[in-house]
């Protein structure tokens, strides 16, 4: 039934031992080549041997992975199985590494260049240049000079769900928020997501009542957007 369930789910997400678990090898029989790709992901963490029959079931493949992170090792495993103690738990050589040499790197290989996880560009500062040549692209960090990502909790604030259907406390305070951006921010540019139609009108109702300064920014669409 692989043509019904390829209709149904035509993209699949498993990993290679579920795979060869889970789906008989006489589909090569029936059905040829069942799928058009297959993708795997952390290569530099799947042995060659387990990464071989879902290779085969792909009309392509594309291999993603970090060949600068550990190969596949067993060393976990004496932690999980007393009877292994003592066997020397060695690395394997990973599917990424196996591969990554077969094709021309200027041909067939892509870098992935952004870097986004780390929370600050120091963190992965030294990784990037002994490891990755100075390549990656690192954001900024989220928290600059004061501005930026952050959570700004209110304990008190209480959503209306019955009639207005808005947070007048947390309308209040997005307001004073806006003015202090005004203040000590006027250059640089604001927007404001709302949950839903009421918020955004009360907040906007809210700002006609602020200083000239603050109407003339919120006035300004290049500048500011409430939506």
């Amino acid at each position: 039934h692989l043509s019904y369930l390829l209709a149904a789910k035509s993209c699949w997400l498993m990993s290679p031992t579920s795979l060869a678990n889970l789906i008989d090898s006489k589909i090569f029989v029936e059905h040829g080549v069942p799928f058009d790709l297959v993708i795997f992901d952390e290569a530099s963490q799947i042995r060659v041997l387990d990464g071989l029959l879902a290779m085969s079931f792909g009309k392509q493949v594309i291999i993603v992975g970090d060949k600068n992170q550990l190969p596949p090792t067993d060393f976990f495993a004496g932690f999980s199985s007393p009877e292994a103690e003592g066997e020397d738990f060695g690395v394997s050589e990973s599917l990424l590494e196996e591969f990554g040499g077969v094709f021309e790197e200027d041909k067939t290989q892509v870098m992935l260049m952004s870097h986004y996880r780390s929370e600050t560009p120091d963190l992965i500062g030294f990784s990037n240049n002994w490891f990755y040549g100075g390549k990656l692209e690192i954001y900024p960090p989220a928290h600059i000079s004061g501005v930026g990502r952050r959570l700004h909790y209110l304990p008190t604030a209480v959503y209306s769900e019955s009639g207005q259907r808005d947070n007048a406390t947390e309308a209040g305070e997005v307001v004073k928020l806006i003015e202090l951006h005004v203040r000590e921010n006027p250059e640089k540019s604001l927007g404001v997501v709302t949950m839903n139609i009421p918020q955004m009108e009360l907040i906007d109702e809210q700002l006609l009542c602020s200083s000239e300064a603050v109407r003339m920014f919120c006035s300004d669409e290049a500048k500011f957007f409430l939506r």
